[in-house]
């Protein structure tokens, strides 16, 4: 009696089971490289030492990402894409309201996204990245429009980046509890946009 090979399954069930595969495998390097880039800094870690760490060869961490940029690149797309829809959102609004609203919307955006947050932060060489810390620069600099309503006045540009910092500094710290911590942060962060004689704004 002959025996017959067992034919290889090819249909849609194989194709999601092999691309959940290749997610969680992204998934698991993404967050190996982080640790890693947390610990030593961005430009101090190899693609060796990531794909030792996972235990994959360097050719299938290359497969995934194609280079270090590119995982660095995958980790701040999800802060990037988030804040940029923040701020098409908050593009279509307008009065008192707006620089509360831009407030509470850059801290959710950051604390979402806190650890790669903490990265950026934290590594010079992240901020400085051609791709990702200029992505994320120039989203900076977005939210601050909204901020200052538009105005080229230096004062209320002061008070703006003042209030971004009021919640850029507690967020640095591991300690910092996202959640718990938000209204009061957020109340530090208006009041610095309203110092110095600006009018009372809306939370």
């Amino acid at each position: 009696m002959s025996t017959r090979p067992t034919p290889v399954e090819t249909g849609p069930t194989s194709t999601r089971t092999n691309d959940h595969g290749r997610t969680a495998r992204r998934a698991e390097i993404e967050e190996v490289a982080l640790r890693l880039f947390v610990e030593q800094g961005f430009a101090a870690t190899s693609v060796r030492e990531i794909a030792a760490e996972v235990g994959v060869t360097v050719p299938t961490l290359y497969y995934h990402f194609g280079s270090k940029d590119g995982i660095l690149g995958s980790l701040v797309e999800g802060l990037v894409r988030d804040g940029e829809r923040v701020i098409d959102d908050l593009a279509g609004r307008s009065g008192a309201r707006l620089p509360a609203r831009a407030l509470a919307s850059y801290y959710d955006v950051m604390a979402s996204h806190i650890d790669v947050f903490r990265l950026v932060v934290a590594d010079p060489s992240v901020r400085s990245h051609d791709i990702a810390g200029h992505r994320l620069a120039e989203q900076g600099s977005r939210f601050l429009d909204f901020l200052t309503n538009g105005s080229g006045d230096r004062n209320d540009v002061i008070r703006a980046q003042a209030a971004l910092g009021a919640i850029r500094r507690p967020l640095r710290l591991l300690d910092c509890d996202v959640e718990t911590d938000r209204d009061q942060i957020l109340a530090s962060a208006r009041a610095a946009l309203r110092a110095a004689g600006r009018p009372p704004m809306a939370a």
